[in-house]
């Protein structure tokens, strides 16, 4: 049963009555549905109904979330930020209060060096008939048209400084599918990215996991963050290497909504870009990980315990291990795939199967990776 608060915000049969409550009008755009299946938005294909589930356009993102969470708040709803649904467990039952997907907030641009008026200004990366871009380069879907500039917020408290020697400052916002970013980085030649293609999930989602992928994490290239923080205000903040780690970000345990990521990137000579793309990508799909739907690595492999997560789990004769639909994959002991109709219980139970004999065989605490939801 719903609590009253919730029900309160739950009630509304529109968009305009859901903020009949707040001080200010906000207008919607956008998907808004009850008792949204997750199953539809996780990459394990996995989990039960969202009570509201919500996709605002991107005319009306910062504003609307804004709105957003300072209602919600003063209503005691849960808010729960939905990026590609990568890395997630979404529990049978669901997820209650509000699911915010920001997968319609995507766009790409280059920066400039200079701070005017107090914000950031954009300068899109050439246009589609700009006859300096690489041939055969699409014209990127992602970058943000001059027309329809950036919402303004609040002027950054913290501006970044300019890109050092011959570095290109590229932003993106957070719900920019991560493949989708070193795409579009490969198509204009920038290097930098190359090492996350095909990695599932999005831009906000890698920053706030610090994911990491051939010995190179999200912070070795992030130059500075714009995010809500818990105050709701709109905040531009420089990298602090000594905030990130392996897997570990500053975002983690904070109630804050990353909005953009600012990445150093370099100009590369285009073949040696696209070919090193194209060959991740490769070994991503060697590896299995698209065979099935998946959530990727169940367990963080820091290789504390001097191996490699996978073999541990494969000297404890795990793999290929089943619970119901779900499998711990025959080719690789750190995935756990969906053969069909896996439950979220039936993935919890080989996850806490590979714990305890873990522990039991060799003494490992393995860390898990996955994040269960609801």
């Amino acid at each position: 049963m719903r609590e009253a608060a919730f029900s309160a915000i739950l009630s509304a049969m529109t968009m305009q009555a859901l903020f009949a409550r707040s001080q200010t009008h906000v207008p919607f755009s956008g998907t808004a549905a009850f008792d949204e299946p997750m199953s539809r938005h996780t990459t394990f294909n996995i989990g039960g109904p969202a009570d509201l589930y919500l996709r605002p356009d991107a005319a009306c993102f910062v504003s609307f979330v804004t709105a957003l969470l300072r209602l919600a708040r003063a209503q005691a709803v849960p808010v729960f930020i939905l990026g590609g649904g990568a890395n997630l467990l979404v529990s049978d039952a669901g997820i209650r209060g509000v699911v915010l997907d920001t997968g319609s907030w995507i766009g790409a641009c280059t920066e400039s060096e200079t701070l005017e008026g107090g914000s950031l200004p954009l300068a899109p990366v050439r246009s589609p008939v700009d006859r300096s871009a690489p041939e055969g380069a699409s014209p990127s879907p992602f970058v943000w048209p001059s027309a329809t500039p950036s919402p303004r917020g609040s002027a950054p408290k913290t501006p970044l400084g300019p890109p050092a020697g011959n570095a290109v400052h590229v932003k993106f916002r957070s719900g920019t599918r991560t493949d989708d970013a070193v795409r579009w980085a490969a198509a204009y030649s920038f290097s930098g990215l190359e090492d996350f293609a095909g990695l599932p999930g999005t831009i906000g989602g890698a920053v706030w996991m610090n994911a990491r992928c051939y010995e190179h994490a999200v912070s070795d290239i992030l130059v500075g963050t714009t995010f809500l923080d818990e105050c709701l205000e709109r905040v531009t903040a420089p990298t602090d290497p000594a905030a990130f780690a392996y897997k570990k970000s500053p975002f983690q345990g904070r109630k804050t909504v990353i909005l953009e990521a600012v990445f150093s990137l370099r100009p590369g000579e285009p073949a040696l870009v696209a070919d090193k793309t194209a060959a991740r990508r490769a070994e991503r799909a060697a590896k299995g990980h698209f065979r099935y739907p998946s959530a990727g690595s169940i367990f963080k492999n820091n290789r504390d315990f001097g191996k490699p997560t996978g073999k541990i789990i494969e000297e404890l004769g795990l793999r290929g291990f089943r619970s119901g639909g779900a499998q711990i994959a025959p080719w690789h002991g750190n995935f756990i795939i969906n053969t069909g109709g896996a439950t979220a219980d039936d993935v919890r139970r080989l996850i806490t199967l590979t714990e305890e004999k873990a522990f039991q065989t060799f003494g490992f605490k393995l860390e898990r990776e996955v994040i269960y939801v609801g």
